[in-house]
């Protein structure tokens, strides 16, 4: 498959993923109550099925935003070399902050 189409059915499967996510997302906060007693159901599924739904879901966003990131590396080290091409610090601080900080909570989100 050329590398084109690849990237092009990375990025419509992280659409319709992160589409998914939106909806079950809005449906969880918005349309299905919170707490016991109340008709928690919709379409069929409980509250704990439309979670379970989004987790799966965001699951599988961050596996293929991982996969869309390894297609476009070249890009992205190109992009960061000319925009921030006199700026260590900086640099260091997006590399040494950002990248913990994100396994530290994605670890975390999973424990809990």
């Amino acid at each position: 498959m050329k590398q084109n189409k690849l990237k092009f059915f990375t990025d419509f499967t992280m659409y319709l993923l992160f589409s998914t996510l939106f909806f079950t997302g809005f449906l969880l906060y918005f349309v299905i109550p919170y707490g016991k007693g109340q008709n928690s159901f919709f379409l069929g599924l409980s509250r704990h099925g439309w979670k379970d739904i989004h987790f799966f879901f965001g699951l599988s966003f961050i596996i293929v935003l991982f996969f869309h990131l390894f297609l476009n590396l070249g890009t992205i080290k190109a992009m960061i070399k000319t925009q921030l091409k006199n700026k260590p610090l900086l640099i260091a601080a997006l590399v040494l902050g950002f990248i913990p900080l994100t396994i530290f909570s994605l670890i975390i989100k999973l424990v809990i």
